[in-house]
């Protein structure tokens, strides 16, 4: 797969979790800790799956200790996120993370020494503007507005942005796999380190014990989703710039759009999106726009 097919594959995994996961904190498990715990250990498995594939290859123990460090920030970003979305709708939730993108360009641009065309500057622009401006689904002054649930949000971009630029930076030299399997292996230790407050113990325990089959059904395939969604990212930056791989991600509001409408039509009772007529022309240009973007960026 090209870094292109990769990167646009990202968000639209993202899309699919954001509708699960949207789910699971409205109607099954309130607590976020739970559901980022359970992402983690999920991660773990993964992680030691592919370890045993490749024979556990032993790499110098600063670069060991940064992808571990990696792996637990990968999983910690998810507690602003779901804390966020379980006060706000997705569409209101989803454009805010078009911030991600700028904060990657930002970081890589600082420690990477990457650079960008013109025209790919100008694609990056418009892929954002695009993205959030879609998501919004309507522009109104509101969204602006230092709500608790923007400033988790602005958070939960920092804590990703600062995984797919370290993680570039720390797999230099030593291919994808081997990266990503101490990366993985870094969110189970996460995970294991927010059981050890004995109050998230207690929560977790319970929930565990009293999951529903079909909350573990909804959980496993989230799990499956983001992993590889994970997967995606991560190989993508391995092929390309972190900054034009981020950036493709502002199209997820687009997948979470077409989503919502799918869902709200044949499935309202797991999920209900506002599909207004008046926002058609608004989500047309947002739509042009982003394309727009993207052809810019690959020339």
């Amino acid at each position: 797969m090209t870094w292109l097919t990769l990167a646009i594959l990202t968000p639209f995994l993202f899309a699919i979790t954001n509708f699960l996961e949207k789910f699971l904190v409205e109607k099954r498990i309130k607590n976020a800790l739970n559901i980022t715990i359970l992402i983690g250990f999920s991660y773990g498995i993964i992680g030691t799956i592919l370890l045993v594939i490749l024979h556990f290859p032993v790499l110098p123990l600063t670069q060991l200790l940064t992808l571990l460090g990696i792996g637990a920030i990968l999983i910690l970003y998810l507690i602003p996120y779901f804390l966020a979305l379980i006060r706000e709708d997705a569409s209101r939730i989803i454009p805010l993370f078009q911030v991600f993108p700028a904060m990657s360009l930002i970081l890589s641009y600082l420690f990477l020494g990457e650079t960008i065309t013109g025209k790919q500057l100008v694609g990056f622009i418009l892929v954002i503007l695009g993205g959030f401006i879609l998501g919004t689904e309507k522009l109104e002054r509101g969204i602006f507005k230092p709500r608790i649930s923007f400033w988790l949000m602005m958070l939960a971009c920092l804590l990703y942005s600062v995984v797919g630029v370290a993680f570039k930076y720390a797999s230099a030299n030593q291919g994808f796999w081997t990266p990503f399997a101490y990366e993985m292996m870094g969110g189970a230790i996460g995970s294991f380190l927010l059981l050890l407050y004995p109050l998230h113990w207690r929560k977790f325990s319970h929930e565990f014990i009293h999951m529903s089959k079909s909350t573990w059904g909804i959980m496993t395939a989230n799990m499956t989703f983001n992993a590889l969604a994970d997967l995606s990212y991560s190989f993508a930056v391995t092929l390309a710039p972190v900054a034009l791989v981020s950036v493709i991600g502002a199209i997820q509001p687009l997948f979470v759009l077409v989503g919502g409408i799918v869902i709200t039509r044949y499935l309202p009772q797991f999920i209900k999106e506002d599909v207004d007529k008046s926002t058609l022309k608004l989500k047309a240009i947002s739509i042009i726009t982003i394309f727009v973007g993207i052809i810019l960026i690959n020339l």
